[in-house]
């Protein structure tokens, strides 16, 4: 649906962290060995007669990001 927007608005970014590897679910109940920088984004999308806020989850370390591109 979001790709049907005529226009994409970012109106804040916050920089958090993750436990584990951004796009993996842990198994086992096994706690993560690390933690990972994402940010979480928060924007408004104009849908021409009405909007809606969205919230999404991104990696900032460009090597997670290459990681998720190369997966599709």
């Amino acid at each position: 649906m979001l790709a049907k927007a005529k226009a994409f608005t970012i109106t804040k970014i916050e920089p958090c962290y993750s436990e584990g590897v951004f796009g993996e679910v842990p198994t086992n109940d096994v706690p993560p060995e690390f933690v990972t920088p994402i940010a979480e984004l928060e924007a408004v999308a104009d849908f021409g007669n009405s909007n809606a806020t969205v919230r999404l989850l991104s990696p900032i370390i460009s090597s997670e990001v290459n990681r998720l591109l190369k997966a599709k």
